[in-house]
């Protein structure tokens, strides 16, 4: 098992949990850990060298989304060469 998918799990088991801060000047400030949130939480987003980060950052088009790069994570499919959904396969210029 790769690394990343070990760290998938082991994130996984504080999805759901509820985080409840309450600040000196009485402000609460108030989270729950998601699914959706790993790969960002893990730095992901950074690796741009990655074409398939490259098209989950572009805000302009959010084909690529955090459920299908954690199921490329779960097929160890996840890298350089990650494989781009079909609809991606054609070049284009990334913002």
């Amino acid at each position: 098992m790769s690394g990343l998918l070990n760290k998938f799990y082991e994130f996984k088991s504080i999805v759901n949990y509820k985080f409840v801060y309450d600040l000196e000047d009485g402000q609460i400030v108030d989270f729950k850990i998601k699914q959706k949130d790993f790969p960002h939480l893990v730095g992901l987003h950074k690796l741009i060298d990655i074409l398939i980060i490259r098209y989950f950052n572009d805000k302009n088009n959010q084909t690529v989304s955090a459920k299908y790069i954690i199921s490329q994570i779960k097929v160890k499919n996840f890298g350089l060469y990650s494989k781009v959904p079909r609809s991606l396969e054609k070049p284009r210029e990334i913002g």
